[in-house]
């Protein structure tokens, strides 16, 4: 019989935790880990260490596909011919790797433009892609000027810029931890699309051998992005969904590159996040950091940030920071270059939210989108 999952723990492959589960009939692992040499043996080593092997793994299951989550799925797939399985619209990007943003290069211009971003700041971010992975974010000065007036800092995203030398160089990765080194790398977030040998259906029963998983479709940080129920141990694979710390950020994605079919993230991560509030749990499993006893806090956690960002995006939209460039230096006034595109996401999102909730109209102004408020 599957054993009592309260007791599992997972395997930390770098940052990611992955887990393995005794099925009865071979092992299922949740997630996989970025794709490196040191965290294949983290992998493997953290397999043997309970008396398993990678040989042992009939079955992968994706909580979504982003590089950190199935990088290592090719190795694992060739070493055990396990079988991969995603949620069939999560498989979309899975095809395609780590590709999207590049192959909608289009659709991602038109978007930032349309919603007021500097020609020149879109440029920069299509230029300089994931190279800004290789030095340490925290070391390049704010983007925006200070308030009220927020001025964009051109001579941050020069120092933003990596050259060969100081991605390749003998001291890259500088001030990143050794242990963080491989995984700041931007060529280890660059996958490999892979097709599936499995797709599900939102929330239904996964049957892995003797294991019984429910499936909660829980689109938002992707649009495919699912989570994992064993109702008799009550124990909830959260993926990226749920967070002891972080707050996930809801994704920006063009669902089959469709630019009509842009998500909207952030109303449809609220959603999912009250969606699974009240399910019985005794530990609730992050992708990251460190579990949690307490479903309906840490979901409670998350929305309450989203409220509070919300508001105070609407009290800037009201005094003119009406378009999704202008409240960006509001909602992230110590943003570094690096983490610009998330950035752009998260504030396109809250007036997604706003507008689902009737506080704000968008309207076509000579090629841009500006929000007016409503109800004033």
């Amino acid at each position: 019989m599957v054993s009592d999952l309260t007791a599992l723990q997972p395997i930390h492959v770098g940052f990611t935790n992955c887990f393995p589960i005794d099925t009865g009939d071979g092992l299922v692992l949740i997630d996989t880990g970025l794709d490196t040499d040191q965290n294949w043996d983290r992998l493997t080593k953290g397999l043997e260490e309970r008396g398993r092997s990678i040989k042992d793994v009939r079955w992968v299951l994706l909580t979504h596909a982003h590089t950190d989550h199935c990088g290592l799925v090719h190795r694992v797939k060739e070493a055990s011919n396990a079988q991969i399985i995603i949620h069939q619209l999560e498989a979309f990007f899975l095809r395609q790797g780590s590709h999207h943003r590049s192959s909608n290069q289009a659709q991602f211009t038109r978007l930032f433009l349309e919603h007021g971003v500097p020609e020149q700041l879109v440029s920069w971010l299509f230029r300089m892609g994931s190279r800004a992975w290789g030095r340490r974010w925290e070391a390049d000065p704010p983007l925006f000027g200070p308030e009220p007036e927020h001025t964009l800092r051109w001579e941050a995203l020069e120092a933003a810029e990596v050259t060969e030398q100081d991605r390749q160089g003998p001291d890259a990765g500088h001030a990143v931890p050794v242990s963080r080194r491989d995984e700041r790398s931007p060529n280890v977030w660059r996958f490999k699309g892979l097709e599936p040998d499995v797709t599900f259906d939102d929330d239904q029963h996964i049957e892995l051998g003797e294991l019984r998983l429910r499936s909660f479709y829980t689109p938002g940080h992707t649009p495919g992005h699912a989570c994992f129920y064993h109702e008799e141990s009550r124990v909830f694979f959260a993926g990226d969904h749920i967070l002891k710390r972080i707050t996930p950020n809801p994704g920006l994605y063009f669902v089959y590159n469709l630019y009509e079919r842009r998500s909207k993230s952030l109303p449809d991560y609220i959603r999912s996040l009250m969606a699974v509030r009240n399910v019985p749990c005794v530990r609730v499993l992050g992708a990251h950091e460190s579990e949690m006893p307490n479903m309906e806090y840490a979901v409670d956690r998350i929305v309450m940030h989203h409220e509070r960002r919300a508001r105070t995006a609407m009290s800037a939209v009201r005094h003119g920071r009406n378009t999704t460039y202008g409240l960006l230096p509001v909602l992230f006034p110590t943003l570094r270059a690096s983490a610009l595109f998330p950035a752009l996401g998260e504030t396109l999102g809250h007036l997604d939210l706003l507008e689902e909730q009737g506080q704000v109209v968008p309207e076509m102004v000579s090629g841009r989108y500006i929000y007016r408020p409503l109800g004033d």
